[in-house]
């Protein structure tokens, strides 16, 4: 496995849940609410956010939805 960048960042419990998560695949924040069903959907939204500051996830790709735009996060490798 990889070497990360920024461990600290997801060096709690949720993030690396979230990190493990999107190891691999791609999920929007709706896919992960329905996976890790036991946090928040507004602290998977900080939590997210956090995470793509950081540089550990990535957008990688995006899809319009009746004019609202969805994501789709992925990890990042090393």
């Amino acid at each position: 496995m990889p070497v990360l960048k920024n461990f600290s960042v997801i060096n709690r419990p949720a993030r690396m849940r979230i990190f493990q998560a999107l190891n691999g695949v791609e999920l929007s924040i709706n896919q992960l609410a329905d996976y890790l069903t036991d946090v928040p959907k507004p602290s998977l939204y900080r939590h997210v956010h956090k995470m793509l500051e950081a540089g550990v996830i990535q957008v990688a790709g995006t899809r319009h939805i009746n004019g609202i735009e969805e994501r789709f996060y992925t990890a990042c490798e090393g």
